[in-house]
């Protein structure tokens, strides 16, 4: 999403900011994404932010129950911002949320995905990191 301080679709003054997001605010970042959509060719794809955001604007790709998915969600993927930067990837998943999870792979066989890494941290406190080990 381009939208936010870091163009990842969060602490903006009129889209709402991390964790205080209005209806109103909700509407308008689907709206940026499917300008987006509108300006890129139909065989494209782009990436917004969040697990939680691609759910909630979106929802599935494919769904097995349920109405068929709008076709906006089969061209919206999730970009991981902050892979292996904790256990919820620095706010890609929810609230450490096992859904999003989930919910992310089912949905990546059809969209497509991305990231960056950002500081490993290891889940394991005890466990060598990249940093403690001795490279020899």
């Amino acid at each position: 999403m381009i939208l936010g301080s870091y163009g990842e679709g969060h602490d903006t003054d009129n889209y709402g900011n991390a964790g205080t997001v209005s209806e109103d605010q909700w509407v308008l970042r689907r709206r940026v994404v499917d300008k987006v959509l509108t300006v890129l060719p139909a065989d494209r794809q782009t990436l917004i932010r969040t697990v939680y955001m691609k759910s909630r604007m979106y929802g599935p790709t494919v769904t097995v129950i349920g109405p068929p998915p709008k076709p906006a969600a089969a061209r919206v993927g999730v970009h991981n911002d902050c892979f292996l930067g904790g256990y919820d990837d620095q706010g890609t998943y929810k609230y450490q949320n096992a859904g999003d999870r989930s919910f992310l792979a089912s949905d990546s066989k059809y969209v497509a995905v991305g990231g960056e890494t950002c500081g490993a941290s290891d889940p394991i406190p005890s466990a060598p990191t990249a940093r403690t080990r001795r490279q020899n």
